[in-house]
């Protein structure tokens, strides 16, 4: 997004370089007319320089469940069943898991940021074990590891 603004703004600046030399050209060399083809120059420099740089900036891209959030939601909720020791007892509410997402796209280092009960938290920690791999994260063209948290919601229907 920040490249694609950069371009946009390099794009204006060379438009409006093009238009003042169109002026320029058309209208008599008077010193105010110079000042702003130097100007014009300047801009255009400063805009190259930007877009390099721009150019050569890492980029940051999250790590990510094939098919996207959907696809996520809906293999957690196929695959998370409620306990029935929970149900017995209504417990419901919401809990956070947090797990890194490893440069090979496993996930490992489950943590439970915000428990709701044992049980739960366990069937949680298991199946998202089981899960397939995600896209890792990338800075640039490197994959890195990235941590993720999921907050999960059990309740009775």
């Amino acid at each position: 997004m920040r490249i694609l603004k950069e371009k946009l703004v390099y794009t204006l600046l060379l438009v409006m370089s093009i238009t003042l030399v169109t002026a320029q050209s058309k209208s008599s060399l008077s010193n105010e007319t110079m000042t702003s083809s130097v100007d014009a120059k300047e801009l255009k420099k400063a805009a190259r320089k930007k877009a390099k740089e721009a150019k050569n900036a890492p980029f940051f891209k999250p790590a990510s469940f094939e098919g996207g959030i959907t696809a996520l939601t809906d293999y957690l909720s196929k695959n998370i069943k409620y306990p029935e020791l929970t149900q017995e007892y209504s417990i419901e509410g919401t809990m956070i898991v947090r797990f890194k997402i490893m440069e090979d796209g496993s996930l490992k280092h489950f943590t439970i940021k915000q428990p709701l009960h044992k049980v739960c938290d366990q069937v949680v920690i298991e199946e998202l074990k089981k899960m397939p791999k995600w896209q890792p994260a990338q800075r640039g063209s490197t994959k890195i590891a990235m941590w993720f948290e999921i907050p999960l919601k059990f309740a009775l229907r």
